[in-house]
């Protein structure tokens, strides 16, 4: 396993958050331990995503094709 990000959400407008589950993902061709996202989860206008630690040489893969924004 590689270096692990910590404590990663996704923080809603209204305050609420949604701790993301994270799965080792490998390490990539320049040496960047990767992370992906496994948490189902809809963006909404006016969240974002806050992470408690986030080592150097480390990524998060957002699997963007399979969320969907909701206006």
């Amino acid at each position: 396993m590689g270096i692990r990000p910590e404590d990663v959400c996704l923080v809603h407008a209204d305050g609420t958050s949604i701790l993301l589950e994270l799965a080792d993902a490998g390490i990539d061709d320049e040496g960047y331990s990767r992370w992906a996202v496994l948490t189902p989860v809809d963006f909404q206008a006016g969240d974002h995503i806050e992470i408690g630690v986030m080592p150097q040489m480390c990524c998060i893969e957002f699997p963007l094709e399979d969320w969907r924004e909701i206006a």
